[in-house]
């Protein structure tokens, strides 16, 4: 699972929920490649997380 920022909303067909503009989603790839294909690829971005080892610096 990766985590996306979302940059355009919409309701998650699975859950009935509201996911707003600037969330933070975690999704398959599977899940990633469903959503981007309805609403384009611009939909979704993926958050870059820090590794463990730059956080123990």
């Amino acid at each position: 699972m990766k985590k996306y920022k979302v940059n355009v909303g919409y309701v998650d067909k699975e859950t009935r929920v509201n996911v707003n503009v600037g969330d933070i989603v975690s999704l398959s790839n599977e899940r990633y490649k469903e959503i981007t294909s309805v609403l384009g690829e611009e939909a979704l971005t993926e958050v870059k997380t820090k590794s463990k080892k730059e956080d123990s610096k």
